[in-house]
């Protein structure tokens, strides 16, 4: 995705974060769950930090995606009170 310097990653409220991006992303990481498609060689290194930080990062992406969830819930409620039938 998008992302400027000392951004942080894959932050979707952010302006920088565009659907096509996300789309080309899960292209690729589809491709690549093949094994077939795509092949990805990873270092050992980041295999491991991988497993050791994957929890936390989905935990994190669990806890943005609620608030996002949320905020555009709230945002919804308050345009339907303008498009209300009393209006």
């Amino acid at each position: 995705m998008s992302q400027r310097q000392g951004e942080a990653p894959s932050d979707i409220t952010r302006e920088t974060c565009l659907h096509a991006d996300a789309a080309a992303g899960i292209s690729i990481l589809e491709a690549a769950e093949t094994g077939i498609e795509l092949v990805v060689c990873l270092a050992s290194q980041v295999t491991t930090e991988l497993a050791a930080n994957l929890a936390d990062v989905e935990a994190e992406a669990q806890k943005r995606l609620a608030r996002y969830l949320a905020e555009a819930r709230r945002i919804d409620a308050v345009a339907a009170a303008f498009w209300s039938p009393r209006n």
